[in-house]
């Protein structure tokens, strides 16, 4: 190219300059200071092969270099970053800002995974691409390539991006539980399950109520597919609609910081108090051990029996302590709200950033279930029978079939039925391997459950003795855990009104009753020499 020649562009570069400056008089300023920066190069001797490439790129840049001056902020083009980024680099020197990149960020929310996923790791946090490579265990020629092209789709639709946030290039992960009874259909799980779409809806729409169009905007999505998933979402209450169209979500919300941050001042109680509050649950043990349905279990369904006694009196008295501070105190649950299709329950969901690495939360080990009890009633002889649990880490209380068909599978190994009579599909078979694994079933050349197995009468028997140490513990908890209530209760939106009280404390001390019962197998004082799993499970049989 020589200078000649130059005129031949500009009216090209006015029409990029346009799009990008939205003003006529800035757009000629920036095609007149590219012009000049060209005739400067080409007075330097620089060889310019690809004139129109050369001239597009140093527009851009003069337009980035505006853009830094008038926000006071560094700027980086996409267009201009070097191919490898230096083993260390200065974060704000390098990494796109959402102020001065708003496009890049825009442009990957349309991008499929194949060069999304590298272009986040390289433009957003900041990553070279050997450390691409091997994060991804790819060649590293691989992933050059995939950001040359990346970069080329980039610029293709960059002029033609909505603002979008976050979550259009890397949506988070939100985990709905739910205190109550769920509908026919599992609801509300089966509202939001592995939909990222959903659960993203239900993540942005949180901290204010947003209208679906201003929704679409922000995750990149038309409109058209989002409207009946926020439809969904408000046809099985998870999601408000309020009367000028804006949506909002109905239930709350609890981040990394909300799991953690009482977690030291936790770990701290459960030390400073271990003897006043396990000496109340030794004393209930020693009763239960000399309980006639107690010896007459073996050793492992023993074990467990004692796993859930403690579990379950200790909660009780943390629940206890916690509803003390609770306006209106634990919500019975004939007033919890009527859902569709039978349902009964109050939602609530933790939100896991993308990228989370789990097992980061170093009191996540300690968290417990709420009870869950599942029952069948005249089925196959029995009068009933019924599954009573928590999941924690003395062992998992989770399998691979639903609870009624878990029961089923459990009662025909109890009795000795034949798999047919019984009417247990064939499928919850090969979940055998997997209880026998868990501590639900037990192989010694005949397969045997192997949980504690009790009479309605002895259940209400270990309820009655857990809860006298329940009333002993219960107000040396509500003295020593005093401290996190203020520290931990969760702040809900300002519009979101239906979230019942109880709900914001459920994380201040959410750890403390496995932090106590870690802290008496530690000292030998617990489980003594059990090293298999030891769900808090109990099986219940009424003939």
């Amino acid at each position: 190219m020589d200078k000649h020649e130059l005129i031949g562009y500009a009216d090209s570069l006015m029409r990029t300059a346009v799009k990008l400056c939205h003003s006529v008089d800035d757009a000629q300023d920036l095609v007149q200071d590219t012009m000049l920066a060209a005739l400067q190069a080409l007075q330097r001797g620089m060889k310019i092969d690809d004139a129109s490439a050369w001239l597009n790129r140093t527009l851009r840049c003069r337009f980035y270099d505006k853009l830094r001056q008038k926000y006071r902020k560094p700027t980086v083009s996409y267009d201009i970053l070097p191919q490898e980024m230096p083993d260390v680099f200065d974060p704000s020197e390098w990494i796109i800002r959402e102020e001065d990149a708003r496009e890049v960020r825009q442009a990957l929310a349309f991008e499929s995974q194949l060069y999304r996923e590298v272009l986040v790791r390289y433009y957003m946090k900041g990553q070279n691409a050997g450390k691409i490579a091997r994060a991804l265990s790819l060649p590293k020629g691989t992933v050059t390539r995939r950001l040359d092209t990346g970069r080329k789709h980039i610029r293709e639709r960059v002029e033609h991006m909505e603002h979008y946030t976050k979550q259009s290039y890397e949506p988070d992960t939100l985990y709905l539980s739910c205190s109550g009874s769920g509908g026919l259909n599992e609801e509300p799980f089966s509202l939001v399950g592995g939909d990222k779409l959903a659960q993203n809806v239900l993540i942005l729409a949180y901290e204010k109520p947003m209208t679906e169009e201003e929704l679409s905007r922000a995750m990149g999505v038309p409109a058209a597919y989002l409207e009946p998933v926020v439809d969904k979402l408000v046809q099985g209450e998870l999601v408000k609609r309020m009367p000028g169209g804006k949506v909002y979500t109905d239930f709350i919300l609890f981040t990394e910081h909300d799991r953690t941050v009482t977690g030291p001042m936790q770990q701290s109680i459960a030390r400073e108090n271990f003897e006043a509050l396990w000496q109340s649950v030794e004393e209930g043990l020693r009763k239960l051990r000399e309980a006639e349905y107690y010896q007459c279990q073996n050793e492992h369904q023993r074990s467990k029996l004692e796993a859930f006694f403690a579990v379950h009196a200790l909660l009780s008295a943390e629940v206890d302590a916690r509803n003390s501070v609770c306006e209106g105190g634990q919500i019975p649950f004939a007033d919890y709200p009527d859902r569709p299709n039978g349902g009964k329950w109050y939602a609530l969901g933790n939100i896991y950033p993308a990228g989370y690495e789990w097992g980061s939360n170093p009191y996540g080990r300690y968290s417990i279930s709420g009870r869950y009890g599942v029952c069948l009633e005249k089925y196959h002889g029995a009068k009933y029978v019924e599954l009573q649990q928590y999941d924690t880490l003395l062992g998992e209380a989770r399998y691979g079939i639903p609870a009624d068909k878990l029961l089923g599978l459990l009662y025909a190994v109890y009795s000795g039925e034949d798999a047919t009579v019984s009417g247990v599909e064939p499928v919850c078979f090969d979940q055998v391997p997997d209880l026998k694994q868990k501590g639900f079933l037990s192989d010694n050349g005949v397969l045997q459950v192997d949980l504690p197995v009790l009479t309605q009468a002895q259940w209400q028997a270990l309820l009655s003795c857990a809860s006298d140490v329940t009333g002993k513990v219960a107000p040396v908890m509500k003295n020593a855990l005093a401290p996190l209530w203020k520290l931990g209760k969760v702040c809900t939106p300002a519009h979101l009104t239906s979230v019942p009280d109880f709900q914001r404390y459920m994380f201040c001390s959410a750890a403390v009753v496995m932090m106590i019962i870690s802290e008496a197998k530690e000292r030998g004082r617990f489980l003594r020499g059990v090293d298999y799993p030891c769900p808090a499970v109990i099986f219940l049989v009424e003939q």
